[in-house]
């Protein structure tokens, strides 16, 4: 059991990485210059939001948006697709494009902050938004196909891994383990730090948050045993899809505000 799990979290670690560096490393980025491009020359050398200048390309920006808005958020909704992809199994060769669907009504917000004023300030907020929120679907359209791919190259931990690719798989997935468990542990200090400061309005999103994952967890962990039993029946039940759509709802209530706001 722990050695499926550490095989699965490395999986997920790892196609996320790499989906999130072409969708948010290298999407987020032809975004930023179609962007820049619509807004004009007459924005160019305006300060973003940010800290950025518009026209500005630079090793440090694009470093740091493949790293934090791609590896590492890749990393995040690989692990999430891991966890959660029996619920989308069901949806075949479409699996990625609505992962990725689900992952925008979700957390679109995050991205597609009303907070962030240059959604409104430079070029047209419609077509903003739109580029912003293909990079979403775009990484769950990656996702899903390469990680279908590592589950076949990648053997059992507890196996030899036959050929050097799957060698070379097996070692590229242990070690996509290093950063996911960094995220882990960045994510429990900063439960920690919430449950000992004073509960306000803004702490009941994270909580509601992490009692969903560890529903949905408990869940994926009894399927896993239901389709392992001798007369276990496989696939999600009707239980299961309506305990999964309550974070995805949830989260496009707040996208959705979101987004309207920005649009009007």
């Amino acid at each position: 059991m722990v050695s499926r799990f550490f095989r699965a979290a490395g999986i997920g670690s790892l196609a996320g990485a790499l989906s999130g560096l072409i969708a948010g490393g290298i999407g987020g980025r032809i975004a930023m210059r179609i962007v820049a491009i619509v807004a004009g020359l007459d924005k160019v050398g305006f300060t973003t939001d940010n800290g950025n200048r518009v026209g500005d390309i630079t090793l440090e920006g694009t470093v740091g948006l493949a790293l934090f808005g791609g590896v590492f958020a890749g990393i995040f909704g690989g692990l999430v697709y891991e966890t959660v992809r029996p619920w989308f199994a069901s949806f075949g060769r479409w699996q990625g494009l609505v992962f990725g669907l689900a992952l925008l009504a979700a957390l679109a917000s995050v991205i597609i902050s009303p907070d962030n004023v240059d959604f409104r300030r430079f070029g047209s907020p419609a077509l903003n938004v739109l580029l912003f929120a293909l990079v979403f679907i775009v990484y769950g359209v990656v996702l899903a196909p390469i990680e279908e791919r590592l589950r076949k190259a990648v053997p059992e931990l507890l196996t030899r891994p036959r050929g050097i690719r799957a060698t070379i798989a097996e070692a590229a997935v242990i070690l996509a383990l290093l950063p996911a468990g960094l995220l882990v542990v960045s994510g429990i200090v900063e439960l920690v730090s919430l449950a000992r400061g004073p509960l306000d309005a803004s702490a009941l999103g994270p909580i509601l948050i992490l009692v969903l994952v560890v529903m949905v967890l408990a869940l994926r962990w009894l399927l896993d045993r239901r389709e392992r039993a001798p007369n276990g029946r496989t696939g999600v039940g009707a239980l299961g899809y309506a305990i999964l759509a309550v974070p995805i709802a949830v989260g496009a209530v707040e996208s959705l505000r979101a987004i309207g706001t920005i649009l009007r």
